[in-house]
């Protein structure tokens, strides 16, 4: 036995309902993938040791002593 064919106001309801479950769907995946994405950046960053770059007076004196030991080569 077939089912009854809905009215339009239940097609709309129902269509509405779906909006709303879809919505929040939408909602919790993206903070889920935010949360994650929190994870891995946590995690890689107890992991890999970024070394601080040097201060422009250190890049300086390396210069100064690259081109100190090209000159005597």
């Amino acid at each position: 036995m077939a089912p009854a064919a809905a009215s339009p106001p239940e097609v709309i309801r129902a269509a509405q309902k779906d909006e709303y479950y879809r919505g929040g769907l939408r909602s919790a995946a993206g903070g889920a993938l935010h949360s994650l994405a929190g994870l891995i950046t946590l995690l890689i960053d107890e992991q890999i040791e970024i070394p601080e770059r040097p201060h422009s007076q250190q890049v300086g004196e390396l210069l100064f002593d690259a081109r100190q030991l090209a000159s005597g080569l």
